[in-house]
């Protein structure tokens, strides 16, 4: 028989064949033993992205009514209208609530998702706290999950912000990650308005006229 040894062409005899017979069944078991990769076992279901909805609810067993947020509508355009209200650098703003939620199954203690969002153009990011970073265009950041099965509920805030005479569009693309394999991505739009001159004078008449009716009443 004949074996490559040493970059030459030698004979084998049925000993060293069986040998090296023996040694790759070593090996076959040692890597079967110690497999080479983290084991994916944490998955996610029912994904959604969008506005964000909240009621109170009334429960016996509770003295205060209890706040419920889901996400209501889904959508991949959010528009900035500053109906809602948010604390932002610890100053009371008006704002626009939207998120994400999952159910998820298999979570370890210790696991940690990463995630990486970029926009098209810079903003702030910050907390009620206060701001972390100006003018950014990518976040970073990761947490983790309670472990076992659950619901994953994240909701955000934009304050509301507006330009003069055109409407100023922004898009936003989030991947999050976890033992390196993609877990979900999402990408919506954020459209803030146009605040224009006209639009200004007639909210004040508006605003002088229902002033004027309710004093003659």
């Amino acid at each position: 028989m004949l074996a490559l040894k040493d970059n030459d062409l030698t004979v084998a005899s049925e000993k060293d064949i069986s040998m090296m017979s023996k040694g790759l069944g070593l090996l076959t078991v040692l890597l079967l033993a110690f497999p080479t990769g983290p084991s994916f076992a944490l998955e996610i279901q029912n994904f959604k992205f969008g506005l964000v909805c909240e009621l109170e609810v009334e429960l016996e067993s509770a003295e205060v009514d209890l706040p419920v947020e889901w996400i209501c509508f889904e959508t991949e355009t959010v528009y900035i209208t500053g109906q809602g209200r948010c604390v932002y650098n610890r100053q009371d703003e008006h704002c626009t609530w939207y998120g994400y939620e999952f159910d998820y199954t298999g979570a370890v203690d210790g696991d940690e998702i990463f995630c990486r969002s970029a926009s098209v153009l810079p903003g702030n990011l910050g907390t009620p706290k206060g701001v972390d970073e100006e003018g950014v265009t990518v976040n970073e950041w990761s947490y983790s999950l309670p472990p076992g099965d659950g619901h994953h509920y994240n909701p955000q805030y934009s304050v509301f912000g507006y330009q003069d005479e055109t409407e100023t569009v922004d898009s936003d693309q989030t991947v999050c990650t976890f033992n390196g394999e993609e877990l979900y991505r999402f990408q919506y739009t954020k459209v803030y308005p146009a605040l224009k001159e006209k639009t200004v004078k007639d909210s004040i008449q508006r605003i002088i006229s229902d002033r004027a009716d309710a004093e003659e009443e």
